[in-house]
């Protein structure tokens, strides 16, 4: 059901001041020691533009669930600019992010999966190891669901 703009800025201001999306939102925050403001703000930019994406769509109580999602996934893409085509690009197996929560608790179809979607180069170490932590913390196979509906 899409909804008109009044619709979706009521919603979106709700979702925006729930206790768990909040909760969440500070202590992906709170988590990154070296976030700077301006990355801080893009993850914060990232995030209000899918969740009126999300909003225009989805039934209101799975907007909030999917809201928390959406802090994690986020902060994967402001996070990790340079790695966005092989994050959220599809491969014969599915979605990037799909294929990387499927494999995120098996050491060696993880090696297998960032090789395929090409981000075993060095320049990617942080951005692996950091997107695998933040699979395996927060349901990996929820963020992944919504990457690949939103991207």
């Amino acid at each position: 059901m899409a909804r008109t703009e009044e619709q979706v800025a009521a919603v979106a201001a709700m979702v925006e001041h729930d206790t768990r999306v909040r909760e969440r939102m500070a202590e992906r925050l709170r988590d990154q020691r070296t976030l700077s403001v301006r990355e801080a703000k893009r993850i914060l930019t990232v995030w209000q533009f899918y969740l009126r994406v999300l909003v225009r769509f989805d039934d209101r109580r799975a907007v909030v669930e999917q809201a928390c999602h959406l802090v994690v996934l986020a902060e994967i893409i402001a996070r990790w600019p340079a790695a966005q085509r092989g994050l959220l690009g599809r491969v014969p197996a599915g979605h990037g992010l799909e294929v990387l929560a499927g494999a995120a608790e098996d050491d060696w179809g993880w090696a297998r999966a960032v090789r395929e979607l090409g981000l075993h180069a060095a320049e990617h170490r942080g951005c692996v190891g950091g997107v695998r932590e933040l699979l395996r913390r927060y349901d990996g196979d929820g963020i992944a669901a919504l990457a690949a509906r939103l991207t």
